[in-house]
């Protein structure tokens, strides 16, 4: 859900599909990175909700990402 949610926020996917582990995927504070970063080419800005909600369901490992259990 992360994913599908970072794709229509940013028309962009969150991790490299070219290759299986994107060092970027391992860094907790991802999204803040690529806000800045010249991968977000329309230059969306997202509110700190938004950016808490996305970085924890991106999370590397499973057992830190978000859950809704």
């Amino acid at each position: 859900m992360g994913v599908v949610l970072f794709r229509l926020v940013f028309k962009a996917y969150p991790f490299s599909p070219s290759s299986y582990e994107d060092e970027a995927s391992k860094d907790p504070h991802f999204v803040e990175k690529f806000i800045e970063s010249e991968r977000n080419t329309y230059k969306v800005k997202i509110s700190e909700s938004l950016k808490e909600l996305l970085q924890g369901m991106l999370q590397y490992r499973p057992e830190d990402r978000l859950s809704f259990k």
